[in-house]
């Protein structure tokens, strides 16, 4: 009778199998859904947008188009709501429910804004309760929408304080004190949501885009007063040529932090892998830079270029000779070839 062999104790115990990998799709019922759910967002979003602009178009109220931006705002909070207890936050249903409410606690600041008019504390209410409806949808579906909301909310009062306290003077050209405002906010953002594993990419990379259109918008700023500064100079009593405005120090300030902020993107490429911040990256130094030197009007913008490019190259070269370092010390060596072989033994003869 043949028998099992038994395993010795001096045998180590197998390892345990290893659990089954997650499927990297959800499945299609749930991606149909989300698709579905973005272009109703999207369209609602569209008709909360609408009755901003139009609801005062004549200065009073229109209930009627301002109602029409309720209603979508209320449907967002409550279906978004409806769709998280329905789920009761299954595995990959996150989306289906955060978008509407993210996008309800926006409109919902809005609204509130058209209603309030031209009130004092119009700004802060409408952002406190972006902040606060922001803060509800990412408790009950955590990710990056409501986080977005949040930052919207929170920029929504931060300008306002700005504006309240005098720092950025909006009467005055106040282009340094515009562009610190905008480097602080997009820092102080960023950081927070760092804390937010699932929130501080897409928080980042949006901070990332808002700060270049800022950065784009002030230098054009810069651009049109610099065209009308000789005609805002002209003193009919003066003797001599009038003397234009400069300047040059708001574009190197704006340069400098431009600086700064892609720094802070690259070390957070660098922690993350996230592509999104190389991109925004890239965005700032290929299109403020270019601004900058044009209302700089430097007279030699090759040595600019050729500045710029050797740094760029010699990055791009230093990447390339690691990159055959890597490969020569991955590449498989050749098997040693085998010394002299002794004759093989005489055949036993029993």
């Amino acid at each position: 009778m043949t028998t099992a062999p038994f395993a010795s104790s001096a045998t180590p115990p197998q390892p345990p199998a290893p659990p089954p990998a997650a499927p990297s799709w959800r499945p299609a019922s749930l991606r149909a859904d989300s698709a579905i759910v973005g272009l109703g967002v999207a369209l609602l979003a569209a008709a909360i947008v609408i009755s901003t602009l139009y609801s005062r178009a004549d200065g009073d109220l229109d209930w009627s188009t301002y109602a029409v931006g309720l209603v979508a705002t209320i449907g967002l909070l409550v279906v978004g709501a409806g769709i998280r207890l329905t789920y009761a936050g299954a595995d990959g249903t996150t989306d289906l429910s955060a978008w509407p409410m993210s996008f309800g606690a926006v409109g919902a600041g809005l609204m509130t804004g058209v209603a309030l008019d031209d009130a004092a504390a119009s700004a802060y209410v409408a952002g406190l309760l972006v902040l606060a409806l922001a803060a509800v949808a990412y408790v009950l579906s955590p990710s990056a929408p409501p986080v977005v909301a949040a930052v919207l909310g929170l920029l929504l009062v931060y300008a306002q304080t700005l504006d309240d306290t005098g720092l950025v003077d909006t009467e005055d050209e106040g282009f340094i004190q515009a562009a610190v405002a905008v480097a602080v906010f997009v820092l102080l953002v960023s950081a927070v949501a760092w804390f937010l594993p699932g929130a501080r990419v897409v928080v980042g990379v949006a901070a990332g885009a808002v700060a270049v259109a800022a950065y784009l918008a002030l230098m054009a700023a810069i651009a049109f007063a610099s065209l009308f500064a000789g005609f805002a100079s002209f003193d009919p009593e003066a003797t001599g040529p009038p003397e234009e405005p400069s300047y040059d120090n708001d574009v190197y300030v704006i340069l400098a932090l431009a600086t700064l902020l892609v720094a802070a993107w690259l070390v957070a490429a660098y922690l993350t892998d996230a592509p999104g911040f190389r991109l925004v990256g890239v965005a700032m130094v290929a299109s403020v830079l270019p601004a900058g030197m044009a209302v700089l009007a430097v007279e030699h913008p090759s040595v600019w270029a050729l500045v710029v490019g050797a740094l760029g190259g010699a990055a791009l070269v230093l990447v390339a000779v690691r990159a055959r370092a890597v490969a020569t010390q991955s590449r498989p060596t050749p098997p040693a070839q085998a010394g002299p072989t002794s004759p093989p033994p005489p055949p036993y003869v029993g």
